[in-house]
């Protein structure tokens, strides 16, 4: 189970009153709500990738040899060992040239790192570690990317936040217009997004805590 440590919510609510075509009984007020959650990494994953090419198809394939056995092989001598691994490819390319490409990922607890005094030492070694693995075999590293436990249930919680926080404004102005929030028309989720996780390389990584992110449009129905 992943900790989540709120720390900073972040509210814009605007609205505006659209009068609902199919009764006259109601208004609608559409508010906009944001909110954002903080999230301790529970994972890591390295993802190795080997590009081979050449002039013909079977040159290029051939190129790739037992890219995964060595690479299986090394992560069993290795420690931490990863959790999980797993292989995708090859991807085939023919333009110009022949190329082959194939993704190794490894995907390793940071229970042993987080919770230490010296969590950023221990998780700088195993980043090296990985440099060094991906050098020694002449491959493409990439990441790190942070993963938190449990991903759909703490969107979900930043969602009901946002939605949460749309309300006030919206109520607000029901009773600005002297009427009262009847229901809820629809909600719409317009984004839900994570920073410093590693994902997007314009941003740094934060192994203390990778942000979740989500804004909501709540349409109100509004009696008067």
């Amino acid at each position: 189970m992943c900790k989540m440590n709120c720390f900073l919510i972040i509210v814009l609510c605007s609205f505006s009153l659209v009068y609902a075509q199919d009764t006259a009984l109601y208004a609608r007020i559409v508010s906009h709500g944001s909110a954002e959650v903080f999230a301790t990494p529970s994972h890591v994953e390295f993802v190795f990738v080997k590009i081979s090419s050449g002039t013909t198809v079977e040159e290029a394939i051939n190129g790739v040899g037992d890219f995964e056995t060595k690479l299986r092989l090394k992560f069993t001598e290795e420690s931490p060992r990863p959790v999980e691994i797993n292989v995708s490819g090859p991807y085939i390319s023919v333009k110009d040239k022949c190329e082959v490409e194939i993704r190794f990922s490894a995907l390793f607890s940071l229970a042993g790192i987080v919770p230490m005094a010296d969590a950023q030492k221990l998780f700088a070694k195993l980043w090296d570690k990985m440099r060094q693995i991906a050098n020694e075999h002449s491959l493409v590293l990439k990441g790190p990317h942070l993963k938190v436990q449990n991903k759909e249930n703490v969107e979900s919680s930043v969602v009901a936040m946002a939605i949460e926080k749309a309300y006030p404004c919206a109520e607000g102005s029901a009773n600005a217009l002297r009427g009262a929030i009847y229901a809820v028309d629809k909600i719409e989720i317009r984004k839900i997004k994570w920073h410093y996780s590693g994902d997007n390389s314009d941003e740094p990584i934060n192994l203390t805590g990778i942000k979740c992110e989500a804004e909501v449009t709540v349409t109100y129905l509004v009696s008067e």
